[in-house]
């Protein structure tokens, strides 16, 4: 079975980010919290069900430009997992749920987004 959904835009933030701008813990909670919200909101609305197998999860980063590092990106697919764990897609963020995980990053001024996919592994 394989289930997919896009997050527009680039709403989930970077590690530079949340590092560096001076974020108190507190904040960085706040900001965890509303980024899972989003995936959380746009996996409900793109249909996708619980998984009751296995998965390997491909997210498909379409960035603006090449501003931000792929580290920076990348960053962020934690805030995807624990969406998907949060929105209860998924029953944990372990090995034994998430078989495997595959990212790629390519650039698209006019639509960029957050693709991702969950097949069964």
């Amino acid at each position: 079975m394989s289930q997919t959904f896009t997050i527009p835009g680039s709403p989930l933030p970077d590690l530079e980010a949340y590092e560096t701008e001076g974020f108190t813990p507190y904040m960085q909670s706040v900001i965890t919290h509303s980024s899972e919200d989003i995936v959380n909101r746009y996996a409900k609305e793109g249909g996708v069900t619980p998984c009751a197998r296995p998965v390997c999860l491909r997210i498909k980063w379409v960035e603006p430009n090449r501003q931000r590092t792929i580290e920076d990106i990348y960053f962020a697919s934690r805030f995807i997992i624990s969406g998907l764990v949060k929105a209860c897609i998924l029953r944990a963020s372990s090995p034994e749920h998430i078989k495997q995980t595959i990212q790629e990053v390519e650039y698209d001024v006019s639509n960029p987004r957050i693709e991702v996919f969950l097949e069964d592994a």
